[in-house]
C-alpha cells in the first residue's frame, strides 16, 4: 500500500506522458490483482524480463491499453476496454470477425475466445520459438484449452467440442509428438484465424471442401479420390457420399494399417449397411452380407490382419463402379486385382468369388445344392432325432416302471403343482427378460417372427412376474400353514451335519474315502438350491417392482435406486439362470443315476431302489419314527422293518429267499 501511495504522489509531478517504467512501478508486484467482469479476481503481475523476449518488446504499454493514454490519476480504474490487437493486426482481425470464433459469440462478447487466449498477453512469442503457445507441439494444448478432452466445460450455454484425446491418439498427434514439424496441426485443418462452421460453404470443413484440406499433404490420394465415384457422387449433390473424414474419422485418425483401425472395412460397411442410404439410392442391398459371410470376411472377424477387406478389392481412394474401365473389379481388371493376394490366378478363379458368385441368383447351380441340402439336413436330421427319441423314451418307460409297484412318494400333488408354476414362470421370465438385454441375438427374432413386440414383451414379463409372486405366496402360506408343509419347512433346514456331508462326498468323489455318503431326505445341494431360490425370489420381487414403478418409488427414496435396483435385477437374474442350468439340471438331468431324467417333479415319486441308494437316512427314519410310512408302498409298511427287510424284498420278492412257500429247510 505504500508502494501505490508514493507513486500516486510522484506521478503527480511529471508533465510527460507515462511510460513503461511508470507501469511496472506497480505492474511488476507479484500480488498485484484486479477484478474483472465484477467478480473474478485476476493477477495483475506483469513480468518484464518476459516481455522483453516477446515479440511486442518495443512497443510501450499504452500501444496497447490505448484507453489509459493521457491517464494521470493512479492507480487507474479496474473497468479497461479489451486490448484490440487489430489496431495493428487488421488482416487477422477481419478474418476472425468471420470465423466460428467471432460469429458465435456476436451477442456475449465476454464469452469469445480472445487472441490473448491462444497467444498469450506480455509472453507472446513468434510460433516458431518452442516456448510459444502456437508453436506446432504446443498448439494442441493450446487449443484444448477450450475444447478439453472428454471435459464438463462450458462456456454460458457452450459446451465445446472434446478432441484432446482423440488427437493425441491419432496418427497426426503421434507425428507432432514425435517433433515432426511437417505434421499437420489444429491450424493445418482449421486456419488459425478463419475458423469458420463445417455448414458454410467457406469452411476448410464443409462436406464439399473437405478433400481440397486433407489433399494440402495428401496429394496423391486426393488425386485418386478426385475420379472416383464417391467425389462424383458429392459433387453431384449427394451429401451422404463418403469423404475423408467419412472414412478416416476427424480427430483420431489412425493409420490403416493399425490394429486397432481398418479403415475400407467398418467404414464401408457402416454405409453400405445403412438401410436408409441402401433404399434412397438404390444401392445393391447384400454386398456386406456377401462379404462378412465370405472366408475374407470371416477372416477379418477372427483377427487376421491380412485378410482381404473391401479396399483390398474395390481400392481404397480410386474407386469406380464396375462396369467403369478403370475400376479395380472390372473384368479386365480382376486378375490382376486377385493376384495381389493369390497366386497363378485365372480368369475362372477370379470370378468365383464375387459379391455375384456368393448369391444363389449369381449361379442357379447354387440354388440346387442349397435345396438338396436342406432337405438331406431336414430329413436326415430329423431322423436321427426321431430314432434317439424312441431310444430316450424306452428308457423314461423303464423309469416309471420301476417306479410303479415299489417307490416312496417325493413330493405330494400340491408341491408338483409348485414347481411346475415356478418352473414356466421363471423359464419365461429369463426368455423375456433377457430379450430386452439381448435384442440383437438371434432367439429374440422368435418374438418378432411371432408378431410379439416390445409392448408385448413387457406384459408378458410382468404377468410371468405376477404368477411367480402369487406361487411363492402360496407356497409360504404351505409351508407355515400346513402340517405337510412344516414338515418339509424342518426336513430342509440347514444342520451342522450339513457340513461334514460335504467334505464327505468330496472325499468320496475325489477318491479319497470308499466311504459313500448318505443322504437324509434332502442333501445339501437341494437345501442349498431352495434357498438360494428363497432368497433370489426377494431379491428379484424387491428390484422388480422398482423398476415396475419407478416414479413411485423415486418419490421418497434417492433417484440411485432405479439403476441400483436394475444391475442387481440383472445379475441376479443371470446367477439364477446360470445356476438352473449348470447345477440344477445336472442333478435332475445329466447326473448318471439320474439320467435320462429324475422323474420326480413330473410323477412326485422316487424308485425305493433308488431312494435307499442315495437317500438311506431318509428312508430309515421313516422306518424308525414309525412316521409319514404312507409314503411308502402298503406292501412295504407291512413287511419291512429295516433297510435291509426293503432290499431283501425288493430283491427277492419275500423276506426270507431261502424258504419255499409252504416249506421249512
Amino acid at each position: 500500500m505504500f508502494r501505490v501511495l508514493l507513486f500516486i504522489a510522484f506521478s503527480a509531478t511529471l508533465l510527460l506522458a507515462q511510460s513503461n517504467e511508470d507501469c511496472m512501478m506497480c505492474h511488476a508486484d507479484p500480488d498485484l490483482s484486479g477484478i474483472i467482469q465484477d467478480s473474478i479476481e485476476i493477477s495483475m503481475f506483469v513480468e518484464e524480463s518476459r516481455y522483453q523476449k516477446s515479440v511486442h518488446a518495443g512497443l510501450n504499454c499504452i500501444d496497447c491499453h490505448q484507453d489509459l493514454d493521457g491517464i494521470e490519476e493512479y492507480p487507474h480504474g479496474d473497468a479497461l476496454e479489451y486490448v484490440n490487437c487489430g489496431n495493428c493486426h487488421s488482416d487477422a482481425q477481419e478474418e476472425y470477425g468471420q470465423s466460428l470464433h467471432g460469429l458465435k459469440f456476436i451477442n456475449r462478447p465476454d464469452l469469445a475466445p480472445k487472441c490473448s487466449d491462444c497467444h498469450g498477453s506480455h509472453d507472446i512469442l513468434v510460433s516458431s520459438d518452442p516456448q510459444s503457445r502456437t508453436y506446432f507441439q504446443n498448439l494442441p494444448s493450446t487449443c484444448c484449452g477450450c475444447h478439453e478432452s472428454r471435459s464438463k466445460y462450458i462456456r454460458g450455454d457452450y459446451k465445446q467440442p472434446c478432441v484432446s484425446t482423440e488427437y493425441l491418439r491419432g496418427v497426426h498427434g503421434k507425428m507432432v509428438a514425435e517433433g515432426m514439424d511437417f505434421a499437420p496441426t489444429c491450424n493445418t485443418c482449421h486456419p488459425a484465424h478463419n475458423i469458420r462452421k463445417r455448414i458454410d460453404p467457406q469452411s476448410t470443413i464443409y462436406k464439399l471442401n473437405i478433400g481440397n484440406t486433407c489433399g494440402q499433404c495428401h496429394i496423391d490420394e486426393l488425386t485418386e479420390y478426385s475420379e472416383s465415384i464417391h467425389a462424383s457422387a458429392l459433387f453431384h449433390g449427394v451429401l451422404e457420399s463418403a469423404t475423408c473424414t467419412d472414412c478416416h474419422g476427424e480427430h483420431k485418425i489412425l493409420h490403416p494399417d493399425s490394429a486397432l483401425f481398418v479403415a475400407d472395412h467398418d467404414a464401408c460397411i457402416d454405409c453400405h449397411n445403412n438401410e436408409e442410404l441402401i433404399e434412397k439410392y438404390n444401392l445393391t442391398k447384400t454386398v456386406v452380407s456377401t462379404y462378412v459371410d465370405s472366408y475374407h470376411g470371416l477372416s477379418i472377424r477372427l483377427g487376421r490382419e491380412d485378410a482381404a477387406t473391401c479396399g483390398s478389392c474395390h481400392d481404397n481412394h480410386h474407386i469406380h463402379p464396375a462396369e467403369h474401365p478403370h475400376s479395380t473389379i472390372h473384368e479386365s481388371n480382376l486378375i490382376a486385382t486377385c493376384s495381389k493376394c493369390h497366386k497363378n490366378v485365372t480368369e475362372s478363379f477370379a470370378k468365383s468369388y464375387t459379391h455375384e458368385a456368393m448369391l444363389i441368383r449369381g449361379n442357379p447351380i447354387n440354388f440346387y445344392i442349397s435345396l438338396i441340402y436342406i432337405v438331406l439336413i431336414v430329413g436326415v436330421i430329423g431322423a436321427m432325432f426321431g430314432h434317439n427319441v424312441i431310444i430316450f423314451m424306452k428308457y423314461i418307460r423303464k423309469k416309471k416302471a420301476d417306479e410303479r409297484d415299489y417307490y416312496v412318494v417325493r413330493f405330494k400333488p400340491a408341491e408338483v403343482f409348485q414347481h411346475g408354476a415356478l418352473m414356466l414362470s421363471f423359464t419365461v421370465l429369463a426368455v423375456s427378460g433377457f430379450a430386452l438385454k439381448f435384442p440383437d441375438a438371434w432367439w429374440v427374432e422368435i418374438f418378432s417372427w411371432m408378431g410379439i413386440n416390445e409392448w408385448g414383451r413387457r406384459i408378458i414379463h410382468r404377468v410371468a412376474a405376477v404368477v411367480m409372486v402369487v406361487f411363492c405366496f402360496y407356497h409360504l402360506y404351505y409351508i407355515l400353514f400346513t402340517k405337510r408343509g412344516r414338515y418339509l419347512l424342518k426336513q430342509i433346514m440347514f444342520r451342522f451335519s450339513d457340513i461334514s456331508e460335504v467334505m464327505i462326498t468330496m472325499r468320496y468323489y475325489l477318491g479319497l474315502s470308499r466311504t459313500k455318503p448318505e443322504y437324509e431326505e434332502f442333501d445339501y445341494t437341494e437345501k442349498a438350491e431352495y434357498w438360494s431360490l428363497v432368497w433370489g425370489n426377494i431379491v428379484m420381487a424387491l428390484t422388480g417392482v422398482v423398476l415396475w414403478f419407478p416414479a413411485i418409488f423415486t418419490s421418497f427414496a434417492p433417484s440411485w435406486i432405479v439403476r441400483a435396483s436394475e444391475l442387481i435385477h440383472y445379475y441376479e437374474a443371470i446367477l439364477a439362470t446360470l445356476a438352473i442350468i449348470i447345477f440344477h439340471l445336472f442333478f435332475v438331468i445329466v447326473h448318471p443315476e439320474q439320467y435320462p431324467m429324475n422323474l420326480s417333479w413330473l410323477t412326485g415319486k422316487m424308485s425305493l431302489k433308488a431312494a435307499i441308494h442315495k437317500h438311506p437316512l431318509w428312508i430309515k427314519r421313516l422306518l424308525t419314527e414309525k412316521t409319514n410310512l404312507e409314503l411308502l408302498p402298503e406292501v412295504i409298511q407291512a413287511n419291512c422293518k429295516s433297510l435291509d427287510d426293503i432290499e431283501r424284498y425288493l430283491q427277492f420278492g419275500n423276506l426270507y429267499p431261502d424258504i419255499e412257500e409252504g416249506k421249512v429247510y
